[in-house]
């Protein structure tokens, strides 16, 4: 169930933030995306990892999903992640082209983490489901009791 949960956050965290207008430099998607989606994100991982016995083996559409989401959100990310955290350029200036540079002083730290975040995000997801898709299925063992 965690699966299926974690291909909505992904997107939602990722390609979701592309709703905003930047009116004035606002970041605020980017800022609920660090804040709400990317905990959500590692929550269903831990969950994930922590409860492996339940989440033995990914099926096709897991695999799917996989092949299909984590790359276009990573194509998506991949821009702001050089633009906004190697350049050091606002958010919005990546978004729009539009030169949005002056409103950096207002900028804030969980912004200006998204993208590292995203891309943290992106290669465990992947990692993961990885892992989890070359996983052989458990067979089923019949244990005897010998009477003695």
């Amino acid at each position: 169930m965690a699966w299926f949960f974690l291909w909505f956050t992904i997107p939602l965290s990722t390609i979701g933030t592309h709703i905003t207008t930047c009116t004035m430099g606002d970041e605020d998607s980017w800022r609920v995306a660090s804040a709400i989606f990317t905990p959500v994100n590692f929550l269903l991982i831990i969950f994930i990892i922590l409860l492996r016995k339940h989440h033995v083996r990914l099926s096709e559409s897991g695999r799917l999903l996989r092949n299909l989401i984590v790359p276009v959100c990573a194509l998506y990310v991949i821009p702001y992640f050089v633009g906004s955290t190697l350049m050091g350029k606002h958010l919005c200036t990546v978004r729009t082209w539009e030169n949005f540079d002056e409103y950096l002083p207002y900028s804030d730290m969980l912004a200006s983490l998204w993208a590292p975040l995203q891309i943290f995000t992106l290669i465990n997801v992947f990692l993961l489901s990885r892992w989890y898709s070359n996983l052989k299925r458990p067979q089923n063992v019949v244990h005897s009791v010998s009477e003695s």
